[in-house]
């Protein structure tokens, strides 16, 4: 199972808040695109035959909203979304941090046991 990684102050961002003055349901579309993109694990990319599917009441003036305030970048083929690969690690460096932290706390016990 794969996670999509939010900020919790998510909903206090000046971006957000300026994506749903726009139109309410943005920070939802922003969200529901963030879980498509780590479920796919597309790097952030989301094909345009694939937004009016993210969530049940889409409309383009979400996404434009999304797109307008710096959350979304367009590309020729869909959405990208905006520091995706920055802030969402992929499947490969997220295995790789999880092996080193393991070989870590592995070392720590092996020296535990070692000294005890």
């Amino acid at each position: 199972m794969a996670w999509a990684y939010l900020d919790d102050h998510f909903d206090e961002h000046p971006k957000v808040l300026a994506a749903r003055d726009i139109h309410r349901d943005a920070p939802w579309l922003f969200t529901a695109g963030l879980c498509f993109a780590r479920r796919q694990a597309c790097g952030g990319l989301i094909p345009t035959a694939q937004l009016p599917r993210l969530i049940t009441h889409y409309t383009p003036k979400a996404a434009q909203a999304l797109i307008d305030v710096g959350l979304w970048d367009e590309t020729p083929v869909g959405i990208q979304i905006h520091d995706y690969k920055e802030w969402n690690h992929l499947g490969e460096a997220k295995s790789a941090s999880a092996r080193n932290a393991a070989q870590v706390r592995w070392s720590r016990e092996r020296d535990a046991k070692a000294h005890a």
